[in-house]
């Protein structure tokens, strides 16, 4: 699920998707920053890469703090900023337990989103690999096609004990 917010200097709309949500909760609530091992990585370089400085960050450092320690865009940047702005006032003042439970939900959530848009990629690219009678090919695209079900069934696992 998206979510359109408008963006502060202008008209257009911003959407941000379930797993920007979970990245910036993790600025937010340094507590459940260690969860985020748990996030399923997206093809978003920048944002593994972000997620992997929180993980390791253990001085619950700030949002600048941790966008200065690499080189991220400038538009990365303040794609995070916007975020981080909307779960502060989305998202404020939490309790402990509660910042934990919703954020475990949200990572799920967000985890189903990621794998849902995988497969569908998966599925386009082997149907492109059949029709051109490339079957080794196809073939291997079938067996991560079987991975991401897998994935998939253990996220919705997971969610379900929640």
């Amino acid at each position: 699920h998206s979510h359109r917010v408008a963006h502060a200097e202008s008209s257009e709309k911003t959407v941000f998707s379930s797993d920007d949500f979970v990245v910036g909760l993790a600025v937010l609530y340094p507590l459940v920053r260690p969860i985020l091992s748990e996030r399923i990585p997206t093809k978003d370089s920048m944002k593994d890469l972000f997620c992997s400085a929180l993980i390791e960050d253990k001085k619950s450092s700030s949002l600048d703090s941790i966008l200065s320690s690499n080189s991220y865009t400038q538009e990365f940047a303040e794609r995070m900023r916007i975020v981080l702005l909307y779960c502060e006032d989305n998202f404020p003042a939490w309790s402990r337990s509660l910042v934990t439970k919703e954020f475990r939900r949200m990572l799920y959530r967000a985890n189903k989103d990621t794998l849902a848009e995988r497969q569908k990629k998966v599925l386009d690219e082997m149907k492109q690999a059949r029709s051109a009678h490339r079957q080794t090919e196809e073939m291997t695209l079938l067996l991560e096609y079987q991975q991401l079900m897998k994935l998939g069934s253990m996220n919705e696992q997971a969610l379900k004990r929640q």
